[in-house]
């Protein structure tokens, strides 16, 4: 929506001179930062400073409350000048975090940026150690010592710019990278995007409906179309990488799909590759035709298939596959999806015996509505323990007699069970 004011408020900084400093012997400064409480609530930073003042080639060293502060950045900047300063350690955080920061406070006083040297006394000492104050301040000691040594071997770097491909190539054609596609093409970049299978949609292609009533065919039919009908959008399906090469801002990926090889410069990738449904290996899944996952269910429903349709006893199983040693998590979705299908079923038949078997029912948010919707329509919510999960076993088939001899039918009301 902002498209049309990027680049018109941007100031290019002005630094000063740089100055030639190869040919001095190291003129280290320190600032040790208490973070607050971070650092200052463990490590003894007075302590700490007295301790830089020893170390070889160190002519300054001394605390700041938060050096990241604009004051405190400033007062690093005056202090190289003051001091003459050739290099800078400045013991704080990550320089994940704010090394820009500081490396740009060099460039202020006129020293090249690449003269400065970051020691992590936070996530590295003080978060780590924070019930052994001693020893996190010796350590805070060590890791100074090693930066204001390898303080004294930095060279003056030089940077310089590279053109950038303003294309960008998006992996998975799912809802996710049809709309991030979507959202690069919308302001002016052009955009290839891959899909593994056939067809665009993902895993959506499976599912009908959602727990809210939205029809989410429909949605991908819509999205679909607005991706094709992009002038800057290239669809490749049953696409394979062969390659990808390259470096930020400029990358190549050869690419094999049914119109041919293909080899895409871009400079930007999104990974949208979706998540793949787990197949279960317990609960005579693809020994039985009555075992199902929630997505198969909801696709022979949609489908009518009157196996399921007409069933007058389903079971659920939740955390199939999930929650154990192998897998330690919860996917978040399978409990709105069996609570989502319940619903569908008992709306079909409600006198349907619907059961789900469950350790924990986290129908997160909004979704809980319907999850008390599903027990006020006769659903019933039966919980099991880890330790004791269900057990499934063929049900009994009843033989009858007729006129062609006897045959075997399954009883007209046993279950068919769905698994997430």
């Amino acid at each position: 929506m902002l498209d049309y004011r990027r680049g018109k408020l941007t100031k290019e900084r002005v630094y000063p001179p740089e100055k030639d400093l190869s040919q001095e012997e190291p003129r280290i400064g320190v600032f040790v930062c208490h973070c607050g409480a971070n650092i200052g609530r463990i490590v003894n930073v007075p302590g700490t400073v007295e301790y830089c003042k020893t170390l070889p080639n160190v002519v300054h060293a001394q605390e700041q409350l938060f050096s990241c502060a604009t004051n405190c950045a400033k007062e690093i900047t005056d202090t190289i000048n003051e001091k003459n300063l050739n290099r800078v350690v400045v013991a704080a955080c990550s320089p994940r975090t704010l090394e820009p920061l500081f490396r740009d406070t060099l460039r202020e006083a006129g020293i090249n940026q690449y003269y400065y040297e970051m020691a992590n006394i936070r996530e590295h000492c003080s978060w780590v150690h924070s019930k052994e104050k001693e020893e996190a301040t010796d350590k805070a000691h060590d890791i100074i010592r090693m930066s204001v040594a390898r303080a004294c071997h930095l060279k003056p770097l030089r940077e310089f710019d590279l053109p950038v491909n303003k294309a960008a190539l998006v992996v998975g054609g799912g809802i996710a990278g049809m709309t991030s596609a979507l959202s690069i093409a919308n302001q002016g970049h052009e955009v290839h995007l891959l899909e593994k299978e056939k067809d665009l949609g993902g895993i959506a292609r499976k599912i009908h409906y959602t727990l809210e009533g939205l029809d989410v065919q429909a949605y991908l039919r819509d999205l679909i179309r607005k991706v094709y009908k992009h002038p800057l959008i290239q669809v490749y399906t049953d696409a394979n990488i062969t390659e990808a090469t390259g470096y930020v801002g400029n990358f190549v990926t050869k690419v094999t799909s049914e119109i041919g090889p293909s080899e895409i410069k871009h400079g930007a990738a999104v990974i949208a590759i979706g998540a793949d449904m787990y197949t279960p290996t317990e609960y005579l899944y693809g020994q039985d035709e009555r075992v199902m996952t929630q997505l198969e269910l909801e696709e022979r429903v949609t489908g009518g298939d009157e196996k399921v349709t007409n069933a007058q006893s389903v079971v659920m199983i939740q955390c199939v596959g999930c929650r154990n040693e192998e897998r330690n998590y919860c996917s978040r979705i399978c409990c709105g999806e069996a609570v989502k299908n319940a619903l569908k079923l008992k709306e079909i038949n409600p006198d349907r015996d619907v059961y789900i078997l469950f350790r924990d029912m986290r129908t997160y948010g909004y979704k809980e509505d319907f999850y008390r919707e599903a027990a006020g329509k006769d659903v019933k919510f039966i919980r099991y323990e880890p330790q004791d999960p269900p057990r499934l076993s063929p049900a009994r088939q009843r033989t009858d007699a007729g006129p062609e001899g006897h045959r075997n039918r399954l009883h007209p009301r046993e279950k068919a069970g769905a698994g997430c």
